[in-house]
């Protein structure tokens, strides 16, 4: 079975509200990479840096991104479908 990440999950991950939900997070993300194909989508990966990215900078956010990457997470390839729903929404969030 494949697990997709969402921009919340990120968020929580890399903004984690309290010290044991830190570490919670990191036991369960460390746990499923071994065990499932992860992956976040390029849309993901675009909402998670715009808010990331006021928060902590573009690059360390980038970082974060390189990562979760680098822990065996795949970054879905954006479908046409994908870029129609990209633009929809960009046009509704400013």
């Amino acid at each position: 079975m494949a697990l997709i990440l969402d921009t919340r999950f990120l968020l929580t991950y890399i903004f984690p509200p309290t010290l044991d939900d830190k570490r919670k997070i990191k036991n369960f993300f460390y746990r499923i990479i071994g065990d499932e194909e992860v992956f976040i989508s390029p849309i993901t990966i675009a909402e998670y840096l715009k808010i990331a990215g006021k928060i902590m900078g573009l690059t360390a956010s980038e970082i974060m991104i390189r990562r979760f990457e680098s822990a065996g997470v795949k970054v879905e390839p954006l479908t046409s479908e994908d870029r129609i729903r990209a633009g929809e929404l960009s046009l509704k969030i400013p």
